[in-house]
């Protein structure tokens, strides 16, 4: 679990915002509110087929006839 927030706080100081360097950015903390990203519709469909896909095949496999 600590390696994951490593790994998370390491990507969100390299990962460029809106093409602003981190350095570049004020450090001011009253903006602090999330930003909604809207996502085409393929995208929003073939990532909830795919969990319905994955959640379906935990089931039969713990749950099914073997």
């Amino acid at each position: 679990m600590k390696l994951a927030a490593v790994f998370v706080g390491t990507m969100i100081l390299i990962v460029p915002m809106d093409g602003v360097s981190p350095m570049q950015m004020s450090p001011s903390a009253t903006n602090r509110s999330f930003r909604q990203i809207e996502q085409p519709w393929p995208i929003k469909i073939g990532i909830l087929a795919g969990g319905i896909i994955l959640i379906g095949s935990e089931f039969w496999w713990f749950l099914g006839r073997k």
